[in-house]
């Protein structure tokens, strides 16, 4: 009785997995290096771009390259730009523009600055999806701050 019970089950498991529809598409052996689009701009990757030296050095590189707008000087003006950027293939930035906060207006002058320090930016090490390089989109924060006089 269990035996025969232990086959019809299986039979009508089996029978159940096998029913295909016509339009269903079979896929037996799937290769997922296939779908990386190298055009595609990606926001999340294995391996994240890098400038090179990392983190601080870019950091370096911001103050080093950074002149405060003379207008935004004299009016004491500072601020904090975000710029959204996309670091190519190749390592290079491009498509480079300003983030836009709702209710944080930001002086036009510091925007500019901050968009021209990223354009001039050196290039980075690429991001990487499966071992291939890929387009990363990428934000980062400028401040504008003016130093204070003891």
């Amino acid at each position: 009785m269990k035996l025969t019970l232990l086959i019809i089950l299986t039979t009508i498991q089996t029978l159940a997995y096998s029913q295909v529809s016509d339009d269903a598409i079979v896929i037996n052996e799937f290769d997922f290096d296939t779908i990386i689009d190298t055009n595609e701009v990606y926001q999340i990757v294995e391996e994240q771009p890098e400038f090179p030296g990392g983190g601080v050095a870019m950091k370096k590189y911001i103050l080093e390259e950074l002149e405060y707008p003379a207008e935004a000087l004299k009016n004491k003006i500072e601020g904090r730009v975000y710029i959204n950027f996309i670091i190519e293939r190749d390592g290079s930035v491009s498509n480079v523009k300003n983030v836009v906060l709702k209710g944080r207006e930001t002086d036009n002058a510091l925007i500019k600055e901050a968009i021209r320090i990223v354009k001039s930016m050196p290039k980075w090490k690429p991001g990487k999806q499966r071992g291939k390089a890929v387009r990363v989109k990428y934000t980062i924060p400028i401040l504008f701050r003016i130093k204070k006089k003891n």
